[in-house]
């Protein structure tokens, strides 16, 4: 008996799986969405892909990667570690630091996020922005593993300046308990919505 050709076989991309390691990146924001946490609360939604550099395309790659080897390849989302959630506000209803980094950070770089008192959302998409990634573990299918992940928002300058500093690594507790590890909602990002 003789195996016969998959039907994906020639649009599979091949080569070696780079890691991300964690540091300072200029990234390109992608998509910016207004959105609500579980509990209601207000945030944004961001994808973007790192720019420059060794890992420029970073997500875009493993993003065709995916598209090609899926068998419903439109049900493909953008990585995870492309993406950051930003609450508005903080648990006591004051400005969420992380979201006036976010803000301060492309104010810095000329982006005019404010217009009469309202956040432009639009104006983000295209954006560059600094951005530093950390390693965390997680656990999935009983399985500890380390990812990179986006942690905090810096100035491109401060970026391009090494004006920054790499988190620790962030380790699991031990034991640990559950079944696995929930990535939050990821874009649904159909080729129409990546605008490169």
């Amino acid at each position: 008996m003789a195996f016969k050709k998959p039907k994906d076989y020639d649009s599979v991309i091949i080569g070696d799986y780079r890691i991300l390691p964690a540091g300072g990146y200029i990234c390109r924001i992608i998509k910016a969405e207004e959105t609500q946490s579980r509990s209601g609360k207000d945030m944004l939604k961001i994808a973007f892909d790192i720019c420059d550099g060794e890992f420029n395309g970073y997500f875009m790659e493993q993003f065709q990667s995916w598209k090609a080897a899926a068998e419903s390849p439109q049900d493909v989302k953008w990585p995870f570690s492309g993406t950051k959630w930003v609450m508005v506000y903080d648990n006591e209803g004051k400005t969420n630091k992380d979201f006036k980094s976010l803000c301060t950070s492309l104010e810095e770089g000329g982006l005019q996020v404010w217009a009469n008192g309202v956040f432009q959302t639009n104006a983000l998409k295209n954006a560059e922005i600094g951005i530093v990634f950390r390693r965390e573990e997680q656990e999935y299918n009983h399985e500890r593993k380390w990812r990179t992940v986006p942690f905090r928002f810096r100035s491109v300058r401060a970026i391009e300046a090494g004006d920054y500093t790499v988190p620790d690594d962030k380790p699991l507790p031990n034991p640990i308990a559950g079944t696995g590890f929930s990535e939050v909602d990821s874009f649904n990002a159909a080729e129409d919505d990546i605008p490169f």
